[in-house]
């Protein structure tokens, strides 16, 4: 297990902002003892013996080595067994940001490297939220993109090539809250293919196969209690309280699946029926089914994190208070 952050210490032991544990017994490793980064790291995508990083870095200095300039993106060679700074791969961020987000893509046959953050930076000589770099030197950006508001969430699907971005809301119906993009076979500058607009920020994105159907469904969640109830429309609202979910071919609405996520207000404070979901993802179950695709048959999971009290069914025939904030769907449509 691999833990990146702020921290300076793991374990009981001096670790500078990237730390790795033994899976089987738990215990520290001494990979990167030693090693100090002068910023946060806040992003690790793998790609077999390569490690990506991005954080508010811009020095790296290997134990009994000397610093090394890399500013805001690095890659890790041979971090299982013996880690070094690549030399070759020297993409950089040209400004502070947060949310930092990587996302090993396969883009129509290409292995690339998505690099994102909450705001627009220059990356590989052009600006831009996020960017589709190379594996190997990463000084070219294949496509790249912006939203002209703040990214949240950023999550990808190789199956059917698109992304889609979560972002801060400008107000009821004013923010195009999730954003969608088809990257397949793309160069240049993308545009969003489709948007929704919500009355509060989407915090999370994420897709879900569903057994019984062939492309996944995409997901997205924050904070907001309505979205558009049609792809590129604005003032077209339904109820949607933390979670809402899109057909993938078309962005369609899935006006059955409606859950309903409240959070209770803190002391003083109004009421308010904010969704507050932070995180989701979908899981096999134990007793799970499976095709020779590995996709769910049956007995499939869907789990959501985050600040709600109280989660019920779109049609209120269910009502749980969680605990721990984690709620478990077993027919992601029930």
């Amino acid at each position: 297990m691999i833990a990146v952050g702020a921290f300076t210490s793991a374990g009981g032991s001096a670790r500078s902002h990237i730390a790795v544990f033994n899976g089987a017994s738990g215990s520290l490793s001494s990979l990167f003892a030693g090693w100090t980064f002068n910023g946060d790291i806040q992003a690790v995508e793998l790609v077999g013996t390569d490690m990506y990083l991005a954080g508010e870095f811009t020095s790296i200095t290997p134990a009994g080595g000397s610093p090394t300039t890399r500013t805001r993106l690095a890659k890790i060679s041979n971090w299982e067994t013996a880690p070094t700074i690549n030399a070759t791969w020297t993409p950089s961020i040209s400004n502070s940001h947060a949310t930092y987000q990587l996302h090993h893509i396969v883009d129509s046959g290409n292995d690339r490297m998505l690099v994102t953050h909450q705001h627009a930076g220059v990356t590989a000589g052009v600006t831009g939220e996020g960017h589709a770099l190379g594996l190997t030197t990463g000084d070219t950006a294949y496509w790249y993109f912006n939203t002209t508001l703040s990214i949240s969430s950023v999550s990808v699907d190789d199956r059917t090539q698109q992304m889609i971005v979560g972002c801060r809301s400008e107000g009821p119906d004013l923010g195009n809250a999730a954003q969608i993009f088809d990257y397949g076979g793309s160069s240049g500058i993308i545009t969003a293919t489709h948007y929704f607009h919500t009355d509060g920020d989407v915090q999370m994105t994420g897709t879900y196969k569903l057994c019984t159907e062939a492309d996944p469904l995409l997901i997205a969640g924050g904070h907001g209690q309505f979205s558009a109830a049609t792809p590129d429309t604005p003032g077209t609202s339904i109820p949607c309280n933390g979670l809402f979910a899109l057909n993938s071919a078309d962005c369609t609405l899935r006006t059955e699946f409606q859950p309903f996520f409240l959070r209770m207000p803190q002391a003083g404070q109004p009421i308010q029926n904010q969704g507050g979901v932070l995180k989701t993802w979908g899981s096999y179950s134990d007793e799970a089914v499976l095709d020779v695709d590995n996709n769910i048959v049956d007995g499939g999971l869907f789990f959501v994190l985050g600040d709600f009290t109280s989660v019920s069914t779109h049609d209120s025939t269910v009502t749980r208070a969680p605990k721990r904030r984690i709620s478990i769907h077993r027919e992601l449509l029930g």
